[in-house]
């Protein structure tokens, strides 16, 4: 039996792979690319693009995969007593705790941009 290519299951995965995860595949080049700057210049300005690169993946992929999995038994744990409070412990771990750091990453990312590139100290003139 001959052996054909399956060039088209791999086409199909990479299609849906990176369909599904484009916003952190963006996050990850663009924190790869400021990496690169960190190490060419280290300025506090390249810091704040890492982290805030880094901040904004992290954050996709806790709404994703990690939110729900580190609700049940924190909430579990530390409300245990009180059932009253697990509709509150779920919303912080679900939903305050992302958008919390999200917008840290955002002001970040801003503060960055806003930042000027470099400051020349001159002595002063007489």
């Amino acid at each position: 039996m001959p052996q054909h290519s399956h060039w088209y299951y791999i086409l199909g995965y990479l299609l849906v792979t990176s369909s599904h995860n484009w916003p952190v595949m963006i996050a990850l080049a663009a924190g790869a690319y400021s990496a690169w700057r960190l190490y060419l210049a280290p300025t506090r300005r390249n810091v704040r693009l890492l982290y805030g690169w880094a901040m904004l993946a992290f954050v996709y992929e806790y709404v994703k995969h990690l939110g729900a999995y580190l609700s049940a038994p924190i909430v579990f744990l530390c409300t245990a007593d009180w059932i009253w409070m697990q509709p509150a412990g779920i919303f912080v771990i679900e939903w305050l705790v992302p958008v919390v750091i999200m917008l840290l990453a955002l002001m970040l990312l801003l503060s960055a941009l806003g930042a000027p590139r470099r400051i020349v100290l001159q002595a002063p003139s007489q």
